[in-house]
């Protein structure tokens, strides 16, 4: 049976027992500002940034997700094989931080940043999860990683993405109670259909705890599909709502 772990951005991670055993309190991020609290504050800045801030933020879940589990599995590791997976894990927390930093300073300098230079940090932050992608693949490699740590790391990472899409819609909510009352409709609409996408992950989740190999890609791949469908739905709710507002 898998555990469950709460990290400090109010991310459930599922934990299999084995890497569980392994993992100390240090293996958890340190406190930083939550995703809910970010995407909040984000709500002050140009509408073209909440998307690109949504969208890391969503991302920075996951990563932090597959960070935490990847941190115990290394622990459990023999200690030859154990140093490479190190190096890897290092250069992994690296891109992380530096994904972090972007979005803390797209969120406290939004108001200042011309669309451009938010198209600019937007770029850097497809580069640093292009990155960590890459980085997650040689990790899994370089430890030789068995079905049940690769479906570990993609059950967190889904989950991660499932808890910030319900934060996400809980505060596009929140944002339509100043719309006036005939423009909602429409909005509860889209609402209701970015719901379908979170309430599907949880299909997506007890598919990944019986992943075979063959499997497990096409997962990944659903995975990657539900991404991009919830980031273009709640870029059209948030402009939406901008519009209703104006």
């Amino acid at each position: 049976m898998l555990r469950v772990f709460v990290l400090t951005a109010g991310v459930a991670l599922l934990v299999l027992p084995q890497i569980a055993s392994a993992l100390p309190p240090s293996a958890f991020p340190p406190s930083r500002p939550g995703t809910a609290f970010l995407l909040a504050q984000a709500k002050s800045e140009p509408a073209v940034a909440n998307p690109t801030i949504a969208w890391a933020q969503a991302r920075l879940s996951e990563i932090d997700a597959a960070i935490t589990t990847l941190d115990a599995a290394t622990r459990a590791l023999a200690t030859d094989a154990r140093k490479q997976a190190d190096d890897v894990l290092a250069r992994l927390r690296t891109t992380r931080d530096a994904f972090r930093t972007n979005i803390e300073a797209l969120v406290a300098d939004g108001k200042q940043k011309t669309d451009a230079q938010i198209a600019d940090t937007r770029a850097a932050l497809d580069a640093q999860w292009t990155a960590f992608e890459r980085q997650l693949e040689e990790y899994l490699n370089t430890a030789k990683a068995e079905i049940a740590l690769r479906t570990a790391v993609l059950q967190a990472r889904e989950k991660a993405e499932e808890v910030y899409w319900q934060q996400a819609i809980a505060t596009l909510k929140a944002e339509e109670e100043s719309v006036v009352a005939e423009q909602r409709p429409a909005i509860d609409s889209a609402i209701a259909a970015l719901q379908s996408y979170a309430d599907a992950a949880n299909a997506r989740l007890a598919k990944i705890q019986q992943a075979g190999n063959d499997a497990w890609k096409a997962l990944q791949d659903s995975l990657a599909d539900a991404r991009r469908a919830f980031d273009k739905a709640y870029a059209g709710v948030q402009a939406a709502i901008d519009r209703a507002r104006q």
